[in-house]
């Protein structure tokens, strides 16, 4: 009873914190989260045991509305109207109405939201689409960015909400080194069904895309499609009829770039490389991203194409070749070519062990992805070659510590007691950046020691160095913190590894799962390898000495 009695009081505690708020959004954002909590479409569709035990939505509206705080009538407003049932919204506001006095204006007007208008921005590789849509909510403004990939089957990736106007939006967006070039304006109608499109599609794939927002969000966002026109489109793909595929493969094979492709296998590496373009993703099959070329290599040649290995193997160099002419085709800049290409390189090695040894295939590799089936072994005749593993081995170790000269030179030393360096940290995120080294310090002093705390002040340095975006104000300091804490115990194994739980850090960040997301941000901003051990850290200075000893012994046992 205690328990349920502080979480109540929790929960009233940030409702009253949002609703000083001078802006809605951080009540709404609280609601969204509330009921997307509740949501059953987040229950993963494998999973025989018991369906989850929620409270039920009406009951929970009802004893808001009914507790006679101003702070839980106003939660218990924003979350009727924010769901779908129109009589819990009916009962709560009747309800609510008694303890609802000296509230904001916004809470009185949350049912005549106003659609302003809608835009889309184009990736020039065609990965994605933003769709934002602007929206005023008792005179306030409240724009929604919504992410689409279509890499991942047209879904909603992540969803944040900003406190301002299409106009300022894309007015900082043009402020950025990268700044988006293909911004358009979007009817309405035809921002609904594609954001209602993409919703809907993203909540029947498994594993759901999660980011600090997403799924968070959708709530927010499926109460404003709900006051948004019928009768849109979806996404104007190209259509690519079989003539003209078979004309563009022509043209490849007759040019420069694929002159030294002739036989008929190359043919069909072509022509299997265009029904993956154009039947998959987007479909614009002169557009190729690192994205698209890691789920080739990943995922859809190994477990699409059956042929043999020789021709699997020559794949890779078609696409090279293919890439480089489609871009030229299109007139797109030789930097996303090079970046292209530079994937490619990247994800090569994988492919090639992949489509080396026994693997499933067709809606079983699906299984397996899931981790509906257990992967098939590996062939038990295969001879164990010890060199290999040494080699393997001593790779691994040098991975962890930045390179083999790193390795050799590793020491035992435990880290200082090293003061936080704010040198070169942008002056507009040295907030943020400040929100969340207190975090930080304030963790490692109670879950971790003060070796933690210098090589996980020394990473938030080092991002906020390398990508200060990051900590813009999408971020939200306690998720950066969860995420730069976990990263180091698990680079040290002191998390997950039997001294600290993954469970009781993010718990004592109030969260329920590791921000994988953030964490995975974080690599990209390190400019980490995304094919090396998610634990690396790339470099020593992050390692405590206690597992600096460990690497030491374990290197010179293989000297």
């Amino acid at each position: 009873m205690r328990r349920a009695e502080a979480e109540a009081d929790g929960l009233l505690n940030q409702a009253a914190a949002a609703l000083r708020d001078e802006h809605p959004l951080a009540l709404l954002g609280m609601a969204s989260g509330l009921l997307n909590a509740l949501d059953p479409r987040n229950d993963n569709p494998f999973d025989r045991t018991e369906t989850p035990e929620r409270p039920p939505l009406g009951e929970l509206l009802d004893s808001l509305a009914g507790a006679g705080e101003p702070e839980a009538a106003a939660l218990a407003l924003t979350m009727a109207h924010l769901g779908a049932d129109d009589l819990a919204r009916t009962r709560t506001v009747r309800t609510a109405r008694t303890h609802a006095q000296h509230l904001p204006r916004w809470l009185e007007e949350l049912d005549r939201l106003v659609v302003a208008g809608a835009e889309e921005i184009r990736d020039e590789l065609r990965d994605s689409f933003n769709v934002l849509v602007h929206t005023r909510l008792g005179g306030h403004d409240l724009t929604a960015v919504v992410l689409v990939d279509f890499n991942l089957g047209t879904i909603v990736k992540d969803c944040f909400f900003a406190d301002r106007s299409l106009d300022e939006l894309n007015a900082l967006w043009r402020q950025q080194d990268d700044a988006p070039t293909d911004i358009r304006s979007l009817s309405l109608a035809d921002a609904r069904a594609r954001i209602a499109d993409a919703v809907e599609t993203g909540a029947r794939t498994w594993p759901p895309e999660e980011s600090d927002d997403w799924p968070a969000s959708r709530p927010l966002l499926e109460w404003i499609l709900r006051s948004m026109p019928t009768g849109g489109t979806g996404f104007d793909r190209p259509e690519w009829p079989e003539e003209e595929t078979g004309r563009l493969a022509d043209r490849f094979l007759a040019s420069s770039y694929g002159q030294a492709f002739a036989s008929s296998e190359d043919r069909s590496i072509v022509d299997d490389l265009l029904w993956y373009r154009t039947g998959y993703g987007y479909g614009d099959p002169l557009r190729w991203s690192g994205a698209a070329v890691e789920i080739l290599l990943l995922d859809w040649y190994p477990r699409k194409i059956l042929a043999e290995r020789e021709l699997l193997l020559r794949m890779p160099d078609v696409l090279r070749a293919f890439i480089q002419f489609a871009h030229a085709e299109s007139g797109l800049d030789e930097s996303l070519t090079a970046e292209t290409l530079q994937a490619l390189d990247g994800f090569e090695p994988e492919y090639r062990s992949a489509v080396g040894r026994p693997r499933r295939q067709g809606p079983e590799a699906l299984l397996e992805r899931m981790g509906v089936l257990d992967p098939l072994a590996e062939d038990p005749d295969d001879p164990l070659d010890f060199a290999d593993l040494e080699r393997f081995q001593r790779s691994v170790l040098a991975e962890m510590v930045g390179g083999e000269p790193q390795l050799d030179r590793l020491t035992a030393e435990p880290l200082p007691d090293e003061p936080f360096d704010a040198q070169g940290i942008p002056d507009q995120i040295a907030g943020r950046v400040a929100e969340t080294l207190a975090l930080v310090d304030r963790c490692c002093e109670e879950l971790l020691d003060m070796e933690h705390r210098t090589a996980v002040r020394r990473l938030l340095h080092d991002v906020a160095i390398a990508d200060p975006r990051s900590f813009d104000g999408r971020s939200k300091p306690r998720t950066a913190a969860a995420g730069l804490c976990w990263m180091v115990g698990r680079a040290n194994e002191s998390v997950g590894y039997g001294d600290l739980q993954t469970q009781e850090l993010m718990a004592w960040f109030g969260l329920k799962t590791a921000p994988v997301a953030r964490a995975e941000s974080i690599r990209r901003a390190l400019g980490l390898d995304p094919l090396s051990w998610p634990g690396s850290l790339g470099s020593a200075r992050y390692l405590t000495g206690r597992r600096r000893a460990a690497l030491v012994e374990q290197r010179d046992l293989r000297a």
